[in-house]
């Protein structure tokens, strides 16, 4: 961008929706500004005759339809080494887009499967610690513009990890395991010596949990006498009253 002082000032645009009774509009913003733009109005003419003395007959209001051409590149954003566009270059974009053609409900679920830490270690200076965190920066952002209200799946983030409160955004979900803490994945599929944490995780937003269960903890006898898990993962069950009023995340 040019630093001479009689550059007129650029502002960027933006893709905005509201849905209501969502107050709260989603927002796309253009990494650069349509080149061109435009709107078009199509009448819906009534159908069947009419008297001569009606030129023309609508039935409701005309459908408008708007074009214009965005495009999507990561190059800015790789030249600032950005850990989002790194490890995920435009797909957040094309996600948020994609959205827009999905009706909204009252009761959103979303499910999710993110990379394997296959070190064992969630410390800060583990070198997935940077790309898991930039995992949830867009978890949460599209499950922001869905209106997502339940989020189950395989975060595969150990619940100790310094990225706990990115999984629940900071107190915006909430976790009902987290007083139980219970292990999700069984440490006898784990290499020798690594520990067994909770991995997956169920979220809920507005809505109050009755109560949680976990299912596959134990281990069970097959008909040739073998004992064996039905899974590698222990699976978390919530019972969740979706009738009572939506509360405000937080």
């Amino acid at each position: 961008m040019t630093t001479f002082p009689g550059s007129p000032r650029l502002l960027k645009g933006a893709l905005v929706t509201l849905a209501l009774p969502n107050p709260l509009p989603s927002v796309i913003p253009f990494q650069y500004n349509p080149e061109t733009l435009s709107r078009s109005l199509e009448i819906q003419a009534g159908s069947g005759e009419g008297d001569r003395s009606e030129v023309l007959r609508l039935k409701g209001a005309p459908v408008e339809t708007i074009k214009l051409d965005v495009e999507l590149d990561a190059t800015d954003q790789l030249e600032h080494a950005d850990p989002t566009a790194v490890s995920m270059g435009v797909h957040p974009q094309l996600a948020a887009l994609e959205l827009l053609v999905y009706p909204q409900t009252g009761v959103v679920i979303a499910n999710t499967h993110l990379t394997a830490n296959k070190d064992g270690d969630w410390s800060s200076g583990n070198r997935y610690h940077t790309y898991q965190g930039a995992q949830l920066t867009v978890l949460h952002r599209v499950l922001a513009r869905a209106g997502a209200t339940i989020v189950t799946g395989d975060f595969n983030i150990a619940s100790d990890s310094p990225l706990y409160p990115r999984i629940i955004d900071g107190g915006a979900w909430r976790d009902p395991f987290v007083e139980a803490d219970p292990v999700t994945y069984h440490g006898e599929f784990l290499p020798p010596g690594y520990p067994p944490h909770r991995i997956d995780y169920v979220l809920v937003s507005g809505f109050p949990v009755l109560d949680t269960e976990v299912l596959f903890a134990d281990p069970v006898t097959l008909p040739d006498g073998r004992t064996t898990f039905l899974s590698d993962h222990v699976a978390l069950t919530a019972r969740i009253d979706l009738s009572a009023p939506r509360r405000p995340a937080g």
